[in-house]
């Protein structure tokens, strides 16, 4: 838990560099929960169109995370798969909408991550 919290504070400062706006409609947003071994989960967030959207997930070292986000059409817009669990993604959404960001579990074991957009 606690590298998690120290990923989540790298990621925090990340967020309040030059791209610290809110790209998602209400604001950042953030979660933290378990993915069950060779799962995913699934969240929907709109973000504002012609402005920089950013999706950040940081595990607790269990498991092998991957992160995609998808239009609302199903098309993959950005990823991250690099081995490891965290990941980040950045896309600058043509129009308002919502996405679906799907945080993916590579491995046998269960993982509690953090997840934050901007």
């Amino acid at each position: 838990m606690l590298r998690v919290m120290g990923l989540l504070a790298v990621v925090a400062m990340a967020l309040a560099g030059p791209s610290a706006e809110a790209a998602s409609v209400g604001g950042p947003k953030g979660a933290g929960t378990w993915v069950g071994g060779y799962s995913s989960i699934t969240y929907t967030v709109e973000f504002w169109g012609g402005e920089l959207a950013e999706a950040y997930v940081a595990g607790e070292g269990a498991g092998q995370l991957d992160l995609y986000v998808y239009d609302r059409h199903g098309n993959l817009v950005a990823f991250d798969d690099t081995p490891g669990d965290l990941c980040g993604c950045r896309w600058v959404p043509t129009w308002t909408d919502s996405y679906r960001i799907m945080v993916v579990n590579r491995s046998a074991y269960a993982d509690y991550f953090v997840i934050v957009t901007n």
